[in-house]
């Protein structure tokens, strides 16, 4: 069987690439083909250097140690964060029906207060800078006098 491979070429942008060199080719199957320097970068060699260090300071029979010691971590972190997640939400329930209360409350003293001003411009009163409880006065001043 004669070599195919050879004789393939792969059109991309205008230019062809011969199949059987990997490193010509920019893109096969969405892939992109790159060499073996441009592998690892950036953070990826922090991990590395990380891995090399804890290899080092502490050898490699301790690092089943460090590894455990690491989910444990992870799963108290987890624990933790799932109870705080429930305390909250058990926070949220029990402070619902105040907050409904207060709500309530405000919107009656809204409307109390909206009767109060509209009393005191049927009198003819002068509500500007006024307090509410010197309004109320003002108000059974007015009626008693009538």
């Amino acid at each position: 069987m004669p070599r195919v491979m050879a004789l393939i070429k792969i059109k991309e942008g205008g230019a062809s690439f011969p199949a059987h060199v990997p490193y010509l080719r920019k893109f096969i199957f969405g892939l992109k083909v790159v060499g073996m320097r441009n592998m690892i970068t950036g953070i990826e060699w922090v991990v590395v250097a990380a891995v090399i260090i804890v290899l080092l300071l502490w050898g490699p029979s301790q690092l089943p140690k460090i590894a455990r010691a690491f989910g444990e971590a992870k799963k108290e972190f987890q624990k933790a964060t799932k109870e705080a997640e429930e305390v909250a939400g058990e926070l949220k329930e029990t402070v619902r029906p105040i907050t409904e209360t207060v709500e309530s409350t405000a919107s009656e003293l809204k409307k109390v207060d909206d009767k109060l001003l509209e009393v005191a411009k049927t009198l003819g009163i002068n509500t500007e800078g006024k307090t509410r409880d010197q309004i109320a006065e003002e108000i059974l001043k007015r009626t008693k006098k009538s």
